[in-house]
């Protein structure tokens, strides 16, 4: 961990290096590595909830690099990777802060720049601008239910993706670290309603309700389980507006009203998602705001696309260099 906080733990194991034999940041990556968390895991006890004591993991045998200097060398290379991840996450929450801070100053607050003098009405959400309007989602989007059908057989080699629920991130971010791939056939018959594509959202059913993802350009996949697709229609939205929207306190308040309370889980049916209400502003006021935050949320999938590029190459690395594979020399 890196950092001098002080922490009070529970349920948690404490790896404590002793800084003669093995190096901090090296003992951090071999505790992460594949090989250590498969023996991990294979030592689990418990039925109902697996459980990993203190004496497993202190009676582990673990093959180490016994030379410090050769030691630091490594954590300094994985390390370099971790850092490159860090500074693009940071970007990323800046870019994400910038436009969700337009869209509440425009949208939520009505403070547009060439109409924040407009008299206000009531609406269903309040009082709006003048010349705004409340509309329904299937009014100005298309809202398409996935296909409820078995899950599909994962085809390592297959020619398309089908969505999880996994791959719906933050701030409306796709995690696209693991594709579940499936055969051509199983594509075409996943995106016989719709084939998701740059700009269109995902909208989680279940588990983390309400939770969203906009496609990336360049991008093309199946809807799957659990989840819906909405795409703006053209003219009524724009794709960075619908984005936004999903993220926004409006969304936040009418998902409330909309979800259905279920026994074991909360959920957020498609006929509750099509009458989402959407606060509308006029055309011109949506291709302004597109203007400004579509090159945000692209610069956004940009930095996506290097931090998983970055994941793979670490990932790849980090057993090579921990097991000798690859030869490491100490400066």
């Amino acid at each position: 961990m890196n950092t001098t906080r002080e922490f009070s733990i529970k349920n948690v194991a404490l790896f404590k290096p002793n800084p003669d034999v093995i190096d901090a940041r090296y003992l951090y990556y071999l505790v992460i590595s594949p090989a250590f968390q498969a023996l991990a895991k294979g030592t689990k006890t418990g039925s109902a909830q697996p459980f990993l004591g203190l004496s497993q993991l202190r009676t582990h045998h673990i093959r180490f690099h016994r030379g410090l200097a050769t030691q630091r060398r490594i954590g300094a290379i994985l390390s370099a990777y971790d850092e490159l991840i860090e500074k693009s996450q940071r970007r990323i929450r800046l870019l994400e802060a910038m436009a969700r801070a337009l869209y509440r100053e425009w949208f939520v607050h009505y403070r547009l720049p060439f109409n924040e003098k407009l008299p206000r009405v009531a609406s269903s959400l309040g009082d709006i601008p003048q010349g705004w309007h409340v509309k329904e989602m299937r009014e100005v989007a298309e809202v398409i239910d996935c296909l409820h059908s078995k899950k599909p057989t994962e085809c390592l080699d297959g020619p398309g993706i089908l969505l999880q629920l996994n791959n719906i991130g933050e701030a409306g971010k796709l995690d696209m670290r693991k594709e579940f791939r499936i055969s051509a056939e199983d594509y075409a018959r996943w995106t016989s309603r719709i084939e998701l594509q740059g700009g269109d959202c995902v909208i989680t059913n279940v588990g983390r309700v309400a939770s969203v993802g906009q496609i990336p350009e360049g991008v093309k996949a199946a809807p799957g389980r659990n989840m819906t697709a909405i795409r703006s229609r053209a003219g009524q939205l724009t794709p960075t507006y619908l984005i936004e929207y999903l993220l926004s306190s409006h969304m936040t308040s009418e998902v409330a009203k909309k979800k259905d309370l279920g026994t074991i889980m909360d959920s957020l049916n498609v006929k509750g998602i099509i009458r989402l209400h959407v606060p509308c502003p006029p055309m011109e006021a949506m291709l302004k705001f597109e203007s400004i935050a579509r090159p945000m949320r692209k610069r956004i999938e940009v930095l996506m696309e290097q931090i998983q590029n970055l994941r793979r190459t670490r990932d790849l690395l980090l057993p090579r260099l921990l097991s000798g594979q690859f030869e490491v020399k100490a400066c």
